[in-house]
Order: C-alpha cells, then structure tokens, then sequence
C-alpha cells in the first residue's frame, strides 16, 4: 500500500463478507439452539467491527482508514527521521511491554501501524538491515537460545514465572518480530512462479477465516473437536493437520459456492458505494481544508 492507491471499495467489500458471515451462523445458531442466544453474542454478531467480534478485521479496517497520512508521513521523512521513528516505536510496542510489567499502553491498532510501517520500510528499501537474512537469521537463532533457557528457568520458580516468559512469544514481542521479518523476507527472495493453484486457495483466505473464526463457529470447534484429542497420542500431530486440513478445505468450498452466486453482486455494489463514500469524502475533505488554507 506504500506505493498504491487508497480505495474505500476494499473496505467495504471486506465489511460486506464480514457481516455476511457473522449474520449467518447467527441465524444458524439460533435455529439450532432452539431460538435462544445469549444477547451479547447477537450484540457481537449484529456490529461485528465495532465489537471486535474479528480482532484481525477489525484492527485492519481502522489500519487501512489511517494508511493514506502513513504513506505521507513516511515519503516526507528523510532516512534519519525514518529510523528515529521506528527505534521510538520498537521501544515504546515491543521492547518495554514485553521486558517491563507496567510501560506505555499497548495496543493491537499501534502494533498494526507499527507493522505496516516496517514493511515500507522493506518495500522502500529505506533500511538494509530490515532485509538482511542472514542478520536476521542469526538473531533469531539467538531469540530461540534466549526464549529456551528463559523457559526453562521456569523449574525455578524463584528466577521467573511462567507470565513473564510467555511475554517473550507475545505478538508483540521483539523474538517475534525478528521471526517474522526473517520468514518474511526468505519468502520474499524466492522466486516462486506463478501458480493458479496457489492463487485459486489464496483468494479463498479472507472467507475462510471469517468462516472459523466466527463466535459461534470457534466455541464449537473449540469445544466439540478440540477436547476430544488425546495429546499423547502418537497420531496427535497427525490428527491436528488433519483438522487444520479440512477446516481449510471445507471453508475453501463454502467460499467458492458463496462467490459463484453473489461474489459479482458484492463486487459491483462495493465499487457503487466506494465511488458515491470517496466522491463525499473529498469534497468534505477539501472544503474543510481549502477553508483553513492547509491544501
């Protein structure tokens, strides 16, 4: 998004199959459970951006509103500028919630802005050491040395506790970070040619986690298949691909049927409402701006 355009259809394509999907097994569930659901299901399902009843979405749908003045903070920064802004963001959502207990207040939305501004900085090449994979590779060997004996310090509880170890695999957490820019920039080096198979399962992503990640779908999975696994099983992890497999594939389809017959119709009213929302937008936005001189 560093070097494209801003378009208000994505959004609302993206909310249109988010409330489609929480509508559903709203309506499922209700059916099933003999008309009764507790309220602040209905609540979650009935508003599902505003709740958070998708934390992903949500927190990537106000990302994406504030992308067009990220974009213009980083092109107007010189390479200086650039790096103090990421080392203060690094110590201030990464470096001191997960080493100190009490710190500046976290949050999903700031981690996604500070997310977002890492990868520009890759697609921008603005920092070689942000795509460096050996570099990389050797702090995360570190990370993975650290986190294992953090760990295993927990057979002594007077050393730390098992809260402040979990910290270090926290989302936010600096081992997670540099895990994440290493697998990210291997995959980024290679050169994978095109695969309309690939493609065909990738475009079914989005949908597939609206699918099973919804309210009333995760407490079922969660509650009906997970239980029944036996963690000493020799076939444990086979078994668990195997659900991660058919959860995939199962969603994939419902996908599929779902776009053949109103894929076309979503898209074309996304567009409708995108042009009329981004035609109101400016000229608000100009007229507030024009009116104190700013553009």
């Amino acid at each position: 998004m560093i070097v494209s355009d801003f378009k208000l259809k994505h959004i609302i394509k993206i909310y249109l199959y988010t409330l489609f999907y929480s509508l559903l097994f709203l309506n499922i569930t209700y059916t099933l459970n003999s008309n009764t659901i507790e309220p602040i299901l209905v609540k979650y399902s009935l508003f599902p951006i505003s709740n958070q009843a998708y934390t992903f979405i949500s927190n990537y749908i106000y990302l994406y509103l504030f992308i067009p003045f990220i974009n213009i903070l980083i092109k107007s920064m010189n390479k200086k500028q650039c790096f103090a802004l990421l080392l203060l963001t690094t110590i201030g959502w990464c470096i001191i919630p997960t080493f100190i207990s009490k710190g500046i207040t976290f949050s999903n939305l700031g981690l996604y802005i500070y997310l977002y501004m890492l990868g520009a900085f890759i697609r921008l090449d603005i920092f070689k050491f942000l795509s460096d994979k050996k570099l990389l590779m050797y702090l995360s060997i570190l990370t993975v040395i650290f986190m294992s004996i953090t760990i295993s310090s927990i057979l002594f509880p007077h050393n730390v506790s098992l809260i402040k170890a979990v910290k270090f695999q926290s989302i936010n957490s600096p081992c997670t970070i540099i895990y994440s820019l290493f697998i990210f920039n291997y995959f980024k080096s290679l050169n994978i040619k095109y695969n309309k198979w690939i493609n065909y399962a990738a475009s079914s992503v989005l949908s597939i986690y609206l699918i099973h990640d919804n309210i009333f779908v995760r407490m079922y999975l969660w509650r009906k298949i997970v239980p029944f696994l036996d963690i000493n099983s020799p076939y444990y992890l086979l078994i668990n691909i195997g659900i991660c497999l058919t959860i995939f594939i199962v969603c994939m389809f419902f996908d599929k049927v779902f776009n053949f017959f109103f894929g076309k119709s979503i898209e074309k009213f996304s567009a409708l409402i995108g042009e009329k929302a981004t035609n109101i937008y400016n000229k608000v936005y100009f007229r507030i701006f024009e009116r104190n001189n700013i553009v």
